[in-house]
């Protein structure tokens, strides 16, 4: 059966014969953050399931409010915020350190666009039915940043560092171009690196994270590790539910196992900022609503 639209005060009277309370800021703030976004993404711990169940459609736990819901929409929010502004800097470790492993043994400015650089297909972490695919796309996505210039010469498209490279140099180096790739860009272009360029961005992260030798990971758990980041990265990006959601590789990890991922990638100093506005946030949140602090304490947040 087809979703009929529904109005604010419609929203909200649904709400009510559902048993939520609703006040007076309810109709503002679904008008200015969207139904589904606030109720449908974060509902799930103030459902009453058993009389979900009975009557077919949502039924709310006694005593749910609507600013219930929505401080775990505004926790969720702030998590986001907090996680993005943390991965900020992992992608730039992941940049500097790729860019200076590959750049050390290929000097040459364009050394990029050529496949003979890579790894070989046997020796491909991401399995060797990929390779092919793979090496011809991220050539291809380098080599379209390279070019840009003949694309636009003055598009605004072009990024001032690869531009000036273009107009005074005629090339650009990776350790240049690096900056207009995605965080989805960098993993693939890690994996394809050499083994010993893998070592070399492994070994930088234990030296910046401060892991010592036996924290050092291996180009494969590496690569596992991003495929889960750049999921976060990308819920972070498009406001998606982050504090419940699994990522990686057959969705695998929660947040805090993410949280161990970024601390591999973040100065002592970094990780504790991080770790700290966790721990505010879930604090100041689990403190306005008993069932929020149980939701926080079912995924584990509350103890991080």
């Amino acid at each position: 059966m087809e979703k009929r639209f529904l109005t604010i005060d419609e929203q909200v009277r649904l709400l009510e014969s559902r048993g939520m309370r609703c006040d007076r800021d309810t109709e503002l703030t679904l008008l200015r953050e969207g139904y589904y976004a606030v109720v449908n993404g974060y509902k799930r711990p103030f459902l009453d399931v058993a009389a979900t169940s009975f009557e077919g459609e949502d039924r709310y736990l006694e005593g749910t409010s609507f600013s219930d819901v929505y401080a775990l929409f505004r926790f969720d929010r702030g998590l986001r915020a907090l996680t993005f502004r943390h991965l900020m800097m992992v992608e730039a470790t992941l940049r500097s350190l790729t860019s200076y492993a590959f750049c050390s043994r290929h000097p040459k400015p364009e050394a990029y666009l050529d496949p003979n650089n890579f790894t070989q297909r046997r020796d491909y972490i991401r399995g060797e039915d990929e390779y092919e695919g793979d090496l011809r796309w991220m050539i291809d996505t380098l080599e379209h940043h390279a070019r840009s210039r003949e694309r636009d010469p003055r598009g605004p498209g072009r990024d001032v560092r690869v531009a000036h490279f273009q107009d005074k140099h005629d090339t650009v180096p990776l350790w240049v171009l690096v900056d207009e790739l995605t965080f989805g860009n960098l993993k693939y272009l890690f994996a394809l690196l050499r083994r010993d360029e893998q070592l070399c961005v492994c070994d930088g992260l234990a030296r910046i994270s401060q892991a010592g030798p036996n924290g050092t990971l291996t180009p494969r758990e590496l690569e596992r590790d991003l495929e889960a980041i750049v999921d976060v990265r990308n819920l972070c990006a498009h406001g998606e539910r982050l504090y419940d959601a699994r990522v990686g590789i057959d969705d695998a990890v929660d947040y805090v196992g993410f949280v161990g991922m970024v601390a591999r990638f973040l100065d002592p100093s970094d990780l504790a900022h991080l770790v700290g506005g966790i721990e505010t946030l879930v604090a100041d949140y689990s403190a306005k609503s008993p069932l929020i602090a149980r939701d926080l304490e079912r995924t584990h947040l509350a103890g991080i």
